[in-house]
């Protein structure tokens, strides 16, 4: 049996985000947001208005460095955030990679994880799903996509709190339609 994954670094994530963001701080750079382009490794995305570019912030406070962190919109003292990371391409298909990112966030305690469907990630086939977090009692609710281009694995996920999730579901959707490939 193949290996879904090298490491879980692009699965558990957004759970370290969520404890970085958890208090929902404006604090730091205002580098990137409204429409500005941000450069990432291997690609180029747009923030949407009034999301702020953290990536260093959240690189100092974490051991899995994130290729792009964007805060948006505080909602119940949390944060709304998307991160994009990237590892070595897995020996793995999409479909594979997936479901092992799904068991690896309900071997730590995700809840109500959809099941795994089909997109595109600027004209690449991506994979996506959502689930649920207890965070001290708050409720987080976050979406992954994961695509495979070239010789990596690119992973986006978005966290917010429960009562703001619609609103950064829209936000990242904006993010993914901005995403070009370089």
């Amino acid at each position: 049996m193949r290996s879904t994954l090298r490491r879980p670094a692009a699965a558990l994530l957004p759970l370290i985000l969520a404890l970085l963001t958890g208090c929902g701080s404006d604090a730091g750079s205002d580098s990137g947001g409204g429409g500005a382009a941000i450069q990432g490794n291997g690609y180029s995305i747009e923030a949407p208005d009034g999301w702020k570019d953290r990536t260093q912030e959240a690189s100092a406070d974490s051991s899995i460095k994130p290729d792009r962190v964007l805060i948006g919109e505080t909602k119940d003292r949390f944060a709304t955030n998307m991160n994009v990371v990237f590892e070595p391409k897995p020996d793995a298909s999409l479909a594979e990679v997936g479901e092992g990112f799904r068991m690896q966030i309900k071997s730590i305690g995700a809840m109500e994880i959809s099941a795994a469907s089909e997109r595109k990630l600027a004209g690449d086939d991506a994979v996506t799903y959502t689930y649920t977090l207890d965070q001290g009692g708050k409720q987080r609710r976050a979406r992954q996509v994961a695509a495979i281009h070239g010789e990596r694995l690119y992973t986006v996920s978005m966290t917010a709190a429960a009562e703001g999730y619609d609103e950064g579901e829209k936000r990242l959707e904006e993010i993914l339609a901005s995403w070009k490939w370089k």
